[in-house]
């Protein structure tokens, strides 16, 4: 069972056609924006197939992996996994089959020994040969932990170890997160913007989510607005999200009191990071647009919660501020919380955002690409 795949990536004069895995939704993609450009960097003229769940379930509010790549060359086409269809196996074994790529890149998010064994039967079965990343052993499959400093390794840095086979990519690198916008893509953000009063000098926030446990609150976030709109009284605010989020992002701007502007729903992902891109920071809950924003180097503000372990899924950039407290409850993996209210998350105080963001708009009197490590502001 362990030798089904040669494991050695092969060379790069051997591999016409590459299948790459890869589930999830915005900020999913986002993290493992540096993986994908280290296999493309790799094979530069191989054609590359994303197996990923598109479009993704009905009545979820994600973005399909293809909306956030887009036109980046990262990837050339898709070929559909439909999450929860196992009826649709067979065909989707005969399509790979009949496409017969080359190699096998899984960049899958953590897996179970169970899943994993019943994902290389099926790849094998689809004539897939030569296969990075589909390993069985502990380490490479889980998320390591700092034995000196009880640091949890983020998970853009699992993702590359678990293809360190490609080669090594560099993730304080900030052309390694490149999403490669196009001018079509910028100068949709641009016009929006640009007739606005607050395009000058904005920072942009997005206040939804789709998971309550991860939710400050419309109170704490009012408040917020209230106060730092009147210490820099011509400060834009820049709303984004999707259209679901637009009424309550509309809360937030009347609560605004200097040049505000709602844009949720207004823009694709990729044109939404067109906006972060121009944006002096961001601030807002653990989501997909705070992974999107520091993907295209804008400065993050922050809050979650500690249903996740931290720093898997903090913003990975030195240029950053978390705000995470640790309760001990923490990694629980609720989505909803309901004997303990959300503490965790609800504990983080509104002087405790208005001084990280006070302290990245210090830092960054205009927007400024970096990436290396977010600093976290626990609790005292």
């Amino acid at each position: 069972m362990v030798n089904l795949f040669r494991k050695q990536a092969p060379n790069t004069g051997d591999v016409r056609r590459i299948l790459l895995f890869r589930i999830g939704s915005l900020g999913d993609t986002c993290v493992a924006i540096p993986a994908f450009r280290l296999l493309r960097d790799r094979y530069p003229s191989a054609h590359i197939r994303c197996l990923t769940n598109f479009p993704v379930a009905a009545g979820i509010k994600a973005a399909p992996l293809a909306s956030i790549i887009g036109q980046s060359g990262l990837v050339d086409d898709y070929l559909e996994y439909a999450i929860g269809a196992r009826g649709d196996a067979l065909a989707l074994l005969r399509q790979i089959r009949a496409w017969s790529p080359d190699l096998l890149v899984y960049l899958m998010p953590q897996r179970s020994p169970m899943q994993l064994l019943r994902d290389r039967m099926f790849f094998r079965l689809a004539g897939i040969r030569c296969a990075i990343g589909l390993e069985l052993d502990e380490d490479a499959r889980r998320m390591r932990i700092d034995s000196r400093s009880g640091e949890h390794e983020p998970e853009a840095e699992r993702l590359l170890r678990s293809v360190s086979a490609l080669g090594h990519l560099d993730l304080d690198r900030p052309e390694n997160w490149n999403l490669g916008l196009q001018p079509g893509e910028t100068s949709a953000a641009d016009v929006h913007l640009q007739t606005w009063s607050g395009h000058v000098d904005f920072i942009a926030a997005s206040v939804g989510t789709k998971v309550a446990t991860k939710d400050w609150g419309e109170a704490a976030w009012r408040d917020w607005a209230q106060q730092l709109s009147r210490r820099h009284p011509n400060l834009g605010l820049a709303l984004v999200g999707v259209q679901a989020e637009h009424a309550r992002s509309e809360q937030l701007r009347a609560a605004w009191q200097g040049p505000a502007i709602n844009l949720c729903g207004r823009f694709n992902p990729r044109e939404s990071a067109a906006v972060l891109q121009r944006a002096r920071a961001f601030v807002g809950h653990d989501s997909g647009p705070m992974h999107l924003a520091a993907a295209v180097g804008t400065p993050v503000v922050a809050v979650f919660s500690a249903r996740n372990v931290p720093r898997t899924w903090f913003p990975y950039g030195r240029e950053h501020r978390v705000l995470y407290h640790k309760t001990d409850c923490y990694g629980c993996g609720l989505d909803v919380c309901v004997v303990r209210r959300n503490e965790c998350i609800r504990s983080i105080t509104v002087e405790q955002v208005l001084a990280a963001t006070e302290d990245v708009l210090a830092k960054h009197p205009t927007q400024v690409a970096a990436h290396s490590g977010a600093e976290v502001q626990t609790a005292p």
